[in-house]
């Protein structure tokens, strides 16, 4: 049988791209497969483009000298982070936060953070992305990490945890990892990300991003999966 990867959220690919398990997945029903291969959920990368963070501000009426950082969920409470963000506000006041989603807490909240509410434009999703400079990726709860592939692919870099499959996502050159929502450590990502200007990583998230993510990749990766079962 094969196990499509996407599933299996402790296994890696090393040097030569095969795949290495822990002590733990030997506990898994998986290991009496005869072949287990992980091919990641894929996203449109020709939809989720860059389009520019100057024309993407200038669209969205945000400042174009100022920092963001974006978060997008459907809905937004503690398993999504929503506490993370708040902490962030506070600790970082001169950086602007901008939620995309639902806010399912009625509190209130920092100024320089705000809550826009969900959207069900794609074009929107995208101008959202394009125009940050770091997406923050705090969710205790992600079966992929749809929001970080997506972000990747607009150009954006990303900050995230070790929880479920977030820090696959997170490659060296395009995302950062903070153990278990560091506020600390996430700080200091941002800091960096500001020194460095988050245009001089944008060319390697897209990159990585259709490397990793594009539809038609991993849909020829299932194809491939399908014609080799014996």
């Amino acid at each position: 049988s094969i196990s499509m990867g996407t599933m299996l959220s402790k296994i890696s690919n090393n040097d030569n791209d095969s795949l290495i398990f822990e002590k733990s997945d030997l506990k898994s029903f998986l290991k009496n497969a005869k072949k287990v291969c992980r091919i990641y959920n894929w996203i449109d990368t020709n939809v989720f483009a860059p389009k520019g963070k100057k024309d993407a501000r200038q669209i969205l009426g945000l400042n174009p000298d100022e920092f963001y950082v974006i978060g997008v969920a459907q809905g937004w409470n503690e398993d999504k982070g929503l506490s993370v963000f708040i902490k962030l506000a506070e600790l970082l006041p001169e950086v602007n936060f901008i939620l995309v989603g639902e806010d399912l807490t009625k509190q209130l909240f920092p100024k320089n953070l705000k809550i826009i509410g969900r959207t069900q434009d794609i074009e929107e999703l995208v101008t959202y992305y394009s125009a940050a400079d770091v997406l923050a990726n705090a969710s205790l709860q992600e079966s992929f990490g749809l929001v970080s592939a997506e972000a990747l692919s607009c150009g954006t870099p990303i900050i995230t945890n070790t929880s479920t499959a977030n820090p696959e996502l997170a490659q060296e050159g395009c995302g950062w990892i903070a153990e278990k929502n560091d506020l600390k450590r996430i700080k200091e990502y941002i800091n960096h990300i500001q020194e460095e200007s988050s245009e001089s990583f944008s060319e390697n998230c897209r990159e990585k991003a259709i490397c990793r993510f594009s539809k038609e990749k991993n849909l020829t990766e299932y194809l491939h999966a399908y014609f080799n079962i014996q």
